[in-house]
């Protein structure tokens, strides 16, 4: 049950947030340059990222994207971060509490991966130093088929 205090930090306009999507969906198409790159980049040498000849002797049949890749295609991060900063709470400092993803098929060059987002959870703590308000919000990848490929789970703490 949430006391009077805690009602002033978890708001109407952030209860009424739960469960609802942040931002506009938004889709990509996954280009196989962008999947070197993005490996190129963070130094993984995983010939299944970078290595057409031996992708294509895979399970996979080809290239695929390496984990964390479809946090890198963009799909709207400061965007979520600015549209939680801005919801109305006497908390007003925000930092990152974490991120969780779930795998669940291969992303390929040639999807469409359509990225949704939604405040999943709110829950208010008490730390060392005061309240701190933590919101989960999900964030669902899906392909052309409508496929779930990924999930990720991202806390934002208010504070």
């Amino acid at each position: 049950m949430l006391t009077m205090d805690d009602q002033v930090i978890i708001t109407k306009q952030i209860k009424s947030l739960i469960g609802a999507e942040l931002i506009e969906p938004s889709t990509v198409e996954i280009e196989k340059g962008t999947i070197q790159k993005f490996a190129e980049a963070i130094g993984d040498k995983n010939p299944l990222w970078q290595d057409v000849e031996y992708a294509e002797k895979t399970r996979y049949g080809g290239i695929v994207a390496p984990p964390t890749f479809l946090t890198f295609t963009a799909f709207w991060p400061d965007e979520i971060q600015h549209r939680l900063a801005m919801l109305d709470s006497p908390l007003k400092r925000i930092m990152a509490g974490g991120v969780e993803y779930n795998y669940f098929q291969a992303v390929k060059p040639g999807d469409q991966i359509t990225a949704t987002a939604t405040l999943a959870n709110v829950q208010l703590r008490e730390g060392k130093h005061g309240k701190l308000l933590f919101m989960t919000v999900e964030i669902t990848y899906t392909n052309q088929e409508r496929e779930i490929v990924a999930k990720e789970l991202n806390t934002v703490i208010r504070y």
